[in-house]
């Protein structure tokens, strides 16, 4: 009851609102006609056989998406049989970098990364998500920014007080 009774009130206002804005918006159309008028592609910059899908910067985007998750399934499948039959199975087809750190982890950490599942698998190896106990891939690593350590300061407000 009381939510219909809120949603008349506010059509009720939204309604007051265009009548209120309705002048304004006359007035705004009669002194800058180029704010009805649609936006369109500029016609003699593509009419030059330029290829609009070629500036699309997500245009593989599925195929990096694909790549990432036969990427993340095949780790999880080569961690979970090394961590059942406690021995080193072939390494699959994956990154390099990628083959190296699975081969450097311990039984226990190989354990923790198949009981995080599909999705923790593939947070630790393509976003900034790691698995707790199991170590960061090289190439997920925080780069290190020079002048950024957290033990160099320049005092503060308080040291600039003390100097007076």
């Amino acid at each position: 009851m009381l939510r219909s009774i809120l949603a008349g009130l506010a059509r009720a206002v939204q309604m007051v609102f265009d009548i209120v804005m309705l002048p304004l918006r006359g007035l705004l159309h009669a002194l800058f006609p180029a704010l009805s008028e649609p936006v369109g592609i500029l016609d003699d910059e593509y009419e030059s056989g330029h290829d609009v899908g070629a500036d699309n910067p997500f245009a593989n985007s599925h195929d990096a998406f694909h790549a990432r998750d036969v990427e993340a399934n095949l780790a999880m499948a080569w961690a979970a049989d090394a961590a059942i039959a406690n021995i080193q199975p072939p390494l699959p087809n994956i990154r390099p970098i990628v083959s190296d750190w699975l081969v450097s982890l311990s039984h226990n950490e190989l354990d923790k990364l198949v009981t995080s599942g599909f999705d923790g698998i593939y947070g630790h190896l393509h976003l900034a998500i790691p698995v707790a106990g199991v170590p960061v891939l090289e190439s997920r690593a925080e780069p290190h920014v020079p002048g950024s350590d957290r033990n160099l300061t320049s005092g503060g407000p308080a040291a600039a007080f003390s100097r007076a």
